[in-house]
């Protein structure tokens, strides 16, 4: 996971005991970092799509005058 920067990957759970319980929390916070990166990636798409609109927009306007 660190190597590759993938947090779709999770830590196998081989215990009931403590480092059971941290292996959840674990992958709880990875499930967590994987779904803000989505979250962000979509933004940062809807935001180019803005930019280009605007850019267009601005352009046309620079035309006519």
């Amino acid at each position: 996971m660190r190597e590759n920067k993938d947090f779709g990957v999770r830590a196998r759970r081989v215990s009931g005991d403590e480092l059971g319980s941290l292996t959840d929390t674990f992958n709880e916070m990875l499930a967590g970092i994987q779904a803000r990166d989505v979250e962000l990636s979509e933004h940062r798409q809807n935001l180019e799509g803005l930019v280009a609109t605007r850019t267009e927009e601005l352009s046309a306007r620079n035309d006519a005058m």
